[in-house]
């Protein structure tokens, strides 16, 4: 005999709380899931949600009446196990409970597809074809990003250049009072005391779980600086401190020198202001961005003949290139709906005679292969078979996916963000080419993940890393660089074999600024994405579509 209150999927029977899923800044965004059931005979239905194949209740709805909230994790594979029964009595009462089947999925998937129909694996067979139908929708995300619109001038400034004697050259930055995180900077306006500066705009994030922002709280430091061109130190004009709440249309407030006199060395005033909310990356998966997967594998001889252990294609359980399998993919195929990947390779000969090819598809033109086994499957048998060759190119794999998403935007019947992981063991060659790839590619739904594996030195790729967001990145034809879109990770850790031959100091220098475990990279990779599709749909001035459309 049980109650509602004393289901628990444990051996002991006993009672099981809502647990706690780790820190709360962790949480990406809180779901709804509205639970019905189809073709099956059950007349009081309870749903009860497991932490996967664990006894950890979640939530429950009763009579499939109340939806489920769950807290949602991008970065994470959350299982979920739905458990239905059906209770013989009054509730609140004992009664008679049986247990009539369950769903298994993960949370990603839910919210990725929006609304999902998933067969019953029924404990007892009472007959039909029944399915359980689940309905995800947006409650509210802790962290919330908003974005700010402002035109400044400024009058009166201090003359800076030619001893105090010619007028300044004045540019200004916006940082956030209490980290000093840079969020915007100006162009600089040449010879002018009163500078008139373009629209300028900046996005900030405020964890804010129960929507009390308040824009009073929120400080700016404004710092007017004066461009010298590379003939010394630029000049501080002046600065201020202010709240949100203070800038408005009209307002003007004075620039506060830093020296040893102190007083005032301008005024910079308001043109126009304005704040606004923008929807989280929760928004967009529940109604309708799906993720499309693609990934390519280094070929070149620097990773050494397959059949020798201490390759990093040696088929074994130390083999880098399996262990981003591993770790990545699944992360990344809970957002897209048919569970396939692009697999590619470049670098390498189809057959001893036959020219280097550097963008070939692992499993034929135009084939994809179906979760992470499958993509192991086709790495493992074109290991077997390459023949390795070189030098590392990367813009022809670039290029080629590139072409497969033409066509394919965000648009309102369907929204596809393109994510290539790249797996190599050393830099492009054509790194300059490389970069103008980035920039042209920075206008499409496109993340670029570069994953170094090996004892290669990799400073370079880690340099162009530390240039993010890249806004004042341009190519040789001037275009700046319109969304985020590249990220390098190094995982250090490679075949035991390998290290063993470099000496300790070789070692640590090569693990600064590098991850230890593929699974570190595929949790960095996640929170990179989730930064670099807010950025490309902020951009691209899209919004979330509705949920009717979806």
């Amino acid at each position: 005999m049980s109650s509602y209150d004393d289901i628990s999927e444990d051996a002991t029977g006993e009672s099981v709380k809502a647990a706690q899923h780790g820190k709360v800044d962790e949480v990406t965004a809180y779901f709804r899931l509205k639970l019905s059931i189809e073709n099956i005979n059950i007349k009081k239905p309870l749903a009860v949600v497991f932490e996967g194949e664990s006894s950890v209740e979640v939530g429950r709805s009763p009579f499939l009446q109340d939806p489920v909230q769950l807290a949602f994790y991008f970065q994470k594979i959350q299982p979920i196990r739905i458990v239905l029964y059906d209770f013989h009595g009054k509730e609140g009462e004992e009664g008679e409970l049986n247990r009539v089947g369950s769903v298994s999925t993960t949370l990603g998937r839910l919210v990725s597809l929006g609304m999902s129909v998933m067969p019953i694996d029924q404990s007892e067979n009472l007959g039909g074809n029944g399915v359980l139908r689940v309905t995800v929708s947006f409650v509210s995300s802790p962290w919330k990003s908003k974005r700010v619109d402002f035109k400044f001038w400024a009058s009166g400034l201090d003359r800076k250049d030619y001893a105090g004697v010619g007028r300044s050259d004045p540019y200004f930055l916006i940082f956030a009072e209490d980290t000093d995180e840079l969020l915007y900077q100006s162009e600089y306006i040449t010879s002018t005391l009163r500078p008139e500066w373009r629209t300028g705009r900046f996005d900030f994030h405020v964890y804010d779980p129960d929507n009390t922002f308040e824009q009073a709280a929120y400080r700016l430091k404004v710092v007017v600086m004066d461009e010298d061109f590379g003939k010394g130190k630029n000049d501080l004009i002046g600065s201020l401190n202010v709240a949100l709440s203070e800038i408005v249309a009209g307002a003007e407030f004075p620039l506060q020198r830093q020296s040893k006199k102190g007083g005032v060395a301008g005024k910079l005033l308001v043109r126009s202001f304005s704040i606004s909310d923008i929807p989280s990356i929760g928004h967009y998966l529940v109604m309708g961005c799906d993720l499309w997967l693609n990934i390519a594998f280094d070929f070149t001889r620097s990773n050494m003949d397959p059949s020798e252990s201490r390759s990093l294609h040696h088929l074994d359980s130390d083999n880098v290139y399996m262990k981003v399998i591993d770790e990545v993919i699944p992360l990344l195929l809970q957002y897209d709906p048919d569970g396939e990947v692009d697999c590619f390779g470049f670098s390498g000969k189809l057959s001893p005679q036959a020219p280097t090819q550097y963008a070939f598809n692992l499993k034929g033109s135009g084939e994809t292969c179906v979760g992470s086994e499958g993509v192991k499957d086709a790495y493992a048998e074109t290991v077997k078979s390459i023949t390795l060759s070189g030098p590392t190119k990367v813009v022809p794999v670039m290029q080629k996916v590139v072409s497969m998403l033409q066509g394919s935007r965000l648009s309102k019947s369907r929204q596809r963000y393109l994510v290539l992981v790249i797996v190599a063991d050393g830099v492009p060659v054509e790194l300059d080419q490389f970069k103008e790839a980035i920039v042209e590619m920075s206008r499409q739904p496109l993340s670029i993940f570069f994953v170094g594996v090996g004892t290669a030195k990799f400073d370079r790729l880690k340099e162009m890393d530390k240039e993010r967001p890249l806004r004042t990145s341009f190519n040789m034809q001037g275009s700046r660089v319109a969304h985020t879109t590249f990220r390098f990770l190094h995982l250090s850790s490679c075949k035991a074999s390998l290290e063993e031959e470099l000496p300790e100091s070789t070692l640590q220098k090569r693990r600064k600024d590098s991850f230890a475990t593929a699974k570190e990279i595929g949790e960095e990779i996640m929170l990179s994405l989730e930064k670099h599709i807010l950025d490309f749909v902020k951009s691209a001035g899209r919004v979330p579509m509705p949920a009717a459309e979806h």
